[in-house]
């Protein structure tokens, strides 16, 4: 390959004009071939590299190396730059590595200038005397890899470079790495020690195998090599496999393919600050279950209770579903308030009524739900801003304060007057999730404020509705949703009546569904009439509380008896006010009796007094049902330490109470609405 410089890359080589450069050429008879260009006749002269005297070639080869800018070298064919494969490296390696390159492809240069001997002892002496410029000065000492700085580089080295280079591509020139440094004999014994899920300090396990007697370096060499393994090795076995998890790789989910209602996500917040109780008054701290549209971030839906529950998380589903529409799947955990068979149940689930499918997240896999994880956080900060705030980031001083002022309250009143009362929380609640829906979201996209000018998120509601002409919205009418969200329960029909709760109701038009399956839907709140449905969800007919209930007798024969039974005991009393008013006349007694001893006279006083009692006393109102599985769950509270002790009388009544079926049907409805279902 025959390499050739033009007149006006040697004078600015050498800082002189280009006729100076012409006028020498000619003096020397330099040899040159022309080619079509601009300049005088349309030509232009080439000067082989080769050809031209010693000093021009060793200017040319010395000025790039002294100056930053490359000398412009007209190449008939251009050199190809050697590949570099992706490697594993470290970075010292590659920076090495592609020093030694930049240092040979200088080498390559100049040799086809000066000759191979002379471009290297050239450039040798230039790296010796300090006169490379400021990037090939880098480049040395990079590619020296040693510790020592200044050390300049031979013509030994350089060679091997090239060769090989030449041998095995650009990955050869990278230095080896020292080998990895083998673990002391003392560290597996120590880390049994260490990786304890106590998590011991580091000085506790040294001391444990200094009393073994085992030969151990000083504690600060010790505690380096813990903190060479990394902080995954060195907390393998501290902690669980659920804390672990935080310290590996994870993956990402994407949502942006998603559109609004195409997966709603829920989950309960008990919340950080203490309310007034709706029922009693006392302090506690309520339930909030939100529903989040995953597209959107948007909040649909909340509901609020005293304690986390199927039927609370059903209210939070029914309102984001009347507020936003139907969603197509459901994601939540698998505790028991969202794995229930009100909400999955086949075919008299909530959600399987309304054509939603439910998805759980894995056990303890919190990661996965970080779209509702992440927004509980906005109830925490907003709890903050209330005085009655019992976050675990409470100063405890100030917590004991307000706990102490609380509960004096209920003693001098009756109720924690400073707390906020119930339906002012509830009001609280919906601005914060309406004030969150209208603040702009990290995650969501860019967009420019209108107002300001300036570049922001989107708000959950601003992208809803950028999202929304895109998505399939199903809305409700308000009395279908009254009957999807009802609770229904599968039972058979036995001769027009169906159980349900503890209860009987009957229809006439079960007939023809006797011993059949069929879907039994109630209101808690009014137990008089519950909805049936066939196995398909057709609507049957509803049946009434013991509608199949008749008297034992009829009504006519039943008043004519008691009006029998009245009229012969009130001829008894006027035969017995007929003696009594004989008596007081002075007629003889009708009977002779022995005068009272002094203790039977004790005893006729209480008999009268509390036969005065009973007279007077107004008689008590009958117990229904529900006031019956009240009193029972007061006092089982009772019997289990909270208050005063059950009588024999009472603990008996109980037992023989938890027999019946009317205590078996109640405590299936308080399992599912808790304290709700005495309204």
């Amino acid at each position: 390959m025959k390499e050739l410089i033009t007149a006006g890359n040697i004078a600015s080589t050498f800082c002189v004009t280009v006729q100076a450069i012409l006028k020498r050429a000619q003096k020397e008879n330099w040899a040159f071939i022309e080619e079509m260009g601009r300049g005088r006749g349309g030509k232009r002269r080439l000067y082989p590299l080769s050809s031209l005297p010693a000093d021009i070639r060793a200017a040319l080869s010395e000025a790039p190396l002294i100056n930053d800018p490359v000398a412009d070298i007209i190449r008939e064919e251009p050199l190809p730059l050697p590949s570099v494969k992706v490697d594993t490296f470290a970075e010292w390696q590659r920076e090495c590595r592609d020093a030694r390159l930049r240092i040979v492809g200088e080498i390559e240069r100049m040799k086809r200038i000066e000759g191979i001997e002379k471009a290297l002892k050239h450039f040798v002496a230039l790296a010796e005397a300090g006169k490379l410029n400021d990037t090939l000065a880098e480049a040395v000492e990079k590619a020296n890899a040693r510790k020592r700085k200044g050390k300049a580089l031979c013509t030994f080295t350089i060679r091997n470079w090239m060769r090989a280079l030449a041998k095995g591509g650009p990955d050869t020139l990278a230095p080896r790495a020292n080998p990895p440094k083998p673990l002391p004999e003392w560290l597996p014994t120590l880390l049994k020690l260490y990786r304890q899920p106590q998590k011991p300090d580091v000085s506790w396990c040294y001391e444990q195998m200094a009393k073994a007697g085992t030969s151990l370096p000083s504690l600060r060499t010790v505690q380096r090599e813990i903190k060479r393994l990394g902080v995954v090795e060195a907390n393998r076995g501290r902690m669980g496999r659920r804390e672990f998890k935080r310290l590996l790789a994870f993956s990402k989910r994407d949502f942006s393919e998603l559109l609004p209602t195409d997966i709603y996500t829920g989950d309960g917040h008990t919340a950080d600050m203490e309310v007034r109780h709706p029922q009693h008054g006392r302090p506690f701290r309520p339930e909030i279950v939100s529903i989040l549209d995953v597209a959107t971030r948007k909040c649909v839906g909340w509901s609020v209770g005293l304690a986390e529950s199927s039927w609370l998380v059903a209210d939070a589903i029914r309102h984001s579903v009347e507020q936003c529409g139907i969603p197509a799947i459901f994601y939540a955990d698998r505790g028991p308030g969202f794995r229930n068979d009100l909400l999955g149940g086949p075919g008299i689930g909530i959600l399987d009524r309304i054509g939603t499918g439910q998805e759980s997240s894995i056990p303890y896999n919190s990661q996965a739900r970080g779209v509702i994880e992440g927004f509980q956080k906005f109830w925490i900060r907003s709890a903050k801003a209330s005085r009655a705030y019992v976050g675990k980031d409470m100063d405890r001083e100030a917590r004991k304060a307000m706990f102490d002022r609380t509960r004096a309250e209920v003693k001098a009143f009756g109720f924690a007057k400073s707390l906020t009362p119930w339906d002012v929380f509830l009001d609280w609640v919906g601005k914060l999730a309406e004030s969150y829906n209208n603040r702009p979201h990290s995650s969501l996209p860019e967009i420019r404020d209108p107002a300001t000018g300036k570049k922001r998120h989107r708000t959950p509601n601003e992208h809803w509705a950028a999202l929304a002409p895109e998505a399939d919205i199903i809305m409700e009418e308000r009395a279908v949703l009254e009957d999807l969200f009802r609770p229904y329960e599968k039972k058979k029909v036995s001769r027009c009546v169906v159980k349900v709760l503890g209860n009987e109701y009957s229809s006439p038009l079960l007939t023809l569904h006797h011993g059949q399956d069929v879907f039994v839907g109630y209101d808690i709140h009014d137990p008089s009439t519950v909805w049936i449905r066939d196995s398909d969800g057709r609507a049957v007919c509803t049946a009434t509380l013991n509608a199949h209930v008749t008297p034992y007798f009829p009504k006519s024969v039943v008043e004519k008896a008691r009006e029998k039974r009245a009229k012969s005991r009130l001829e008894r009393l006027e035969r017995r006010e007929e003696e009594v008013l004989a008596e007081l006349n002075g007629g003889p007694p009708i009977l002779e009796v022995s005068p009272l001893s002094g203790q039977e006279l004790v005893f006729q006083r209480q008999h009268e007094e509390e036969f005065e009692e009973a007279l007077h006393r107004k008689p008590a109102a009958p117990m229904t049902q529900r006031d019956r599985f009240r009193q029972a769950k007061q006092w089982e509270k009772r019997q289990e330490g909270n208050g005063a002790p059950l009588t024999s009388e009472e603990a008996a009544w109980l037992r023989s109470y938890r027999m019946t079926t009317e205590y078996q049907g109640e405590a299936d409805l308080y399992e599912d609405f808790g304290e709700a279902m005495f309204g």
